[in-house]
């Protein structure tokens, strides 16, 4: 009651929310509710960030993070990551900035704990709930996007400002568009195929849709929560986990263990995880792989046209256990490759 009644006060200013977690209050700004002193102070601190990693200077990017950051990923550790990420962002020209908010806490929070930019309604569009730390008066998020004609990658930088300038806290980079095709897309292709018989294809484009929309830990957008909704409701629907978990080809039942997606430097692959009937090699693999992909295709050929390219990985025994490493042979399987 008390955050419903301070935002009606507060329509056209940044809001105030008093936490459940440490009864602190904060004051969370959009970026155009920020004085101009605060934009360029977040600004400058993202790109001169996203310049290190372009230039490939992966010692410069970690000595400038806040010391929270360097404490929690030493250099040793973070020189590999760095490595990965640099090459994922080829020029300052091909990123462009999207949005950026800015909380202040009107005494040091003792704990870490969710914030909200834009509207606190999960329903407006401009919802952003964003996860903030522990003994940091002021934080910020700022989040750009690399223009691709493959794919598109969200950046999500986190700051905390230490003596006057924000410092990085955390940095992710995730794909939102393949193609030109972002979560958006996704999203209406599965409610076009939401009238199918099957709801395959529908969890399968939502799920794309979510990798498309996930921008980093602890950061949600209106999008992402509906997406995640959504999908939890078609979970619990017994017969679509039973499809999808079961191939039944030429009179054999296949156990279906995942199907997730592979992200390579230009595309995204549906990647098909199953039990194999057969031992594993070129020769076995391929031809089982082509089996169930022939089913696959006649029987979700929305899906099949709409990917092209699929990856089936095929285990000798279930990988159930997290700790263990696990046998797998992977095909590539081409729909325009099939005869």
């Amino acid at each position: 009651m008390i955050r419903q009644s301070i935002i009606m006060l507060l329509l056209a200013i940044p809001f105030m929310a008093l936490s459940q977690e440490d009864l602190t209050m904060r004051i969370a700004y959009d970026f155009d509710q920020m004085t101009e002193i605060d934009q360029n102070l977040i600004t400058n601190a993202s790109e001169e960030c996203l310049k290190k990693l372009v230039d490939k200077d992966i010692e410069g990017f970690w000595a400038s993070c806040h010391p929270e950051f360097k404490e929690a990923t030493p250099l040793v550790s973070f020189k590999e990551i760095g490595k990965i990420l640099s090459n994922m962002l080829p020029t300052m020209d091909s990123i462009i900035f999207i949005d950026a908010k800015k909380v202040d806490f009107t005494t040091t929070p003792t704990t870490s704990m969710f914030s909200t930019g834009g509207s606190l309604d999960q329903s407006d569009p401009t919802y952003l709930q964003f996860y903030t730390l522990e003994g940091m008066d002021k934080q910020a998020i700022s989040i750009y996007k690399t223009i691709s004609d493959q794919i598109a990658r969200a950046i999500t930088l986190k700051f905390g400002l230490l003596k006057g300038k924000y410092l990085l806290t955390s940095f992710e980079i995730n794909a939102c568009a393949l193609n030109g095709k972002d979560a958006t897309y996704y999203l209406d292709l599965a409610n076009k195929w939401a009238s199918k018989d099957t709801d395959i294809s529908r969890f399968i484009a939502l799920n794309m849709a979510y990798k498309l929309s996930y921008l980093c830990r602890g950061t949600s957008t209106k999008q992402l929560i509906d997406i995640i909704t959504t999908v939890q409701k078609l979970q619990k629907d017994s017969t679509l986990i039973s499809e999808f978990r079961e191939w039944t080809v030429q009179d054999s039942v296949y156990d279906v263990i995942n199907i997730d997606f592979i992200e390579t430097e230009s595309d995204i692959t549906p990647n098909i995880m199953y039990l194999s009937k057969r031992e594993l090699g070129e020769i076995n693999t391929e031809e089982e792989s082509k089996l169930l992909f022939r089913y696959f295709m006649n029987k979700y050929p929305d899906l099949a046209n709409e990917f092209k390219v699929f990856l089936f990985q095929a285990y000798e025994e279930y990988p159930a256990l997290q700790t263990k490493q696990y046998t797998y042979y992977r095909v590539i399987m081409d729909v325009d490759e099939m005869d």
